[in-house]
């Protein structure tokens, strides 16, 4: 006599995570972008001087040659196939892929494996990262970096004592301090992690953060002070290119709002519909008085949206930060984070995969328009 059928066994994490990978990889090669503008030919004629070892440490300016991880990665890369635009497009894939990973992580970190697996598929098909994705630009790759600082953060805020977890305390700031080499302000990231010591309550182990972020500072300085007399040479540099963009090109505060809601139409192709599902995850954790579940997420988003909004791009003169909406690549971590809770908690399985259907064939569409 037979017995009674046995349970269809889950799919594993790993399998979720190599499918949203491999349909991740082929999004990016389907919208392959590499070198379309002058930034991307900037960072890429700058990595094959490091290359080709004619890379001058006191001829540059601006920001360009001081985002060392835009630039030193790639060159590896075009040290190895030459100067070609997949060894342009390598680095900042791999970083692409990385966020991937990240996003099933930070989310099975915060809510679980349901909402670990959404936020992946999320990430795999969010449309910024589909098109950033193979462009030599620093956006995939600073993402990657501030995505990484915030996982050490969090799985040492779970260990007791007042400096147990120090030692993942000071990776998180450290590769807060590797995103400062891809751009500036990846230095938010502590405002954010000063508002989640505030909550959770400040002790010891919490003053490696500072250390691990001045030790991926230091090299620089070193070099700069050893080649020019100025250890923080780089920096003015950078804050006097940026003091200029602003003055060439100056956005209105209400652009990113217009990008997240959709009301630009630029916007909606950059980011698809993913806001609205993280903003309905505020709503009815509100209604529901269980706002303290997406305390982190939400505070990740504000405080960094609140820094791109009015934080300054150079401090004299004082200049609100340069407004492109592609910096909001820095928000979408949270984002995708409140989204994929969410949608991890509808009741049935049915609702569920409809409204990440939605999401993920609207964001196909997005992204071959941006491509467009």
């Amino acid at each position: 006599m037979k017995g009674p059928p046995e349970p269809a066994r889950p799919v594993s994490e790993a399998a979720w995570l190599a499918a949203a990978l491999f349909l991740a990889l082929a999004l990016r090669a389907l919208f392959f972008s590499a070198l379309t503008g002058y930034d991307e030919y900037a960072y890429s004629r700058i990595a094959c001087d490091i290359a080709d070892g004619s890379f001058r440490f006191r001829d540059v300016s601006g920001y360009y040659g001081f985002r060392y991880l835009v630039t030193f990665p790639s060159a590896l890369f075009h040290k190895l196939s030459g100067r070609t635009p997949y060894a342009a497009a390598a680095w900042p894939l791999l970083c692409s892929l990385g966020n991937i990973v990240l996003a099933f992580l930070l989310g099975r970190e915060l809510f679980g494996r349901r909402a670990g697996i959404l936020a992946a598929f999320f990430q795999a098909f969010l449309p910024i990262s589909v098109i950033y994705g193979t462009m030599l630009y620093p956006d995939e790759i600073l993402v990657f970096w501030t995505g990484l600082s915030a996982l050490f953060f969090l799985k040492g805020s779970k260990i007791p004592g007042h400096w147990g977890g120090a030692g993942l305390f000071a990776l998180s700031g450290l590769f807060a301090g590797l995103g400062w080499h891809t751009r500036l302000n990846s230095a938010v990231m502590l405002l954010v992690y000063g508002a989640w010591i505030l909550r959770s309550g400040p002790r010891q182990a919490h003053l490696a953060l500072a250390g691990g972020f001045l030790a991926a500072l230091l090299p620089d300085w070193a070099a700069s002070a050893a080649l020019t007399g100025d250890p923080f040479f780089s920096l003015r540099s950078q804050l006097a290119k940026l003091a200029a963009d602003f003055k060439v090109a100056p956005r209105g505060h209400s652009i990113y709002l217009r990008g997240l809601l959709g009301l630009d139409l630029y916007g909606l192709a950059l980011f698809g519909f993913y806001f609205y599902f993280s903003a309905a995850a505020a709503a009815a954790a509100a209604y529901r008085k269980e706002l303290g579940k997406l305390w982190l997420p939400l505070s990740w988003f504000a405080v960094t949206l609140a820094y791109l909004e009015f934080g300054p791009s150079s401090l004299s003169p004082y200049q609100p930060v340069h407004k492109e909406l592609r910096f909001l690549s820095m928000v979408f971590f949270p984002v995708l984070l409140t989204a994929a809770w969410y949608i991890s908690g509808f009741k049935t399985a049915r609702a569920a995969a409809l409204a990440t259907a939605f999401l993920l064939l609207t964001s196909v569409g997005a992204s071959w328009k941006m491509s467009a």
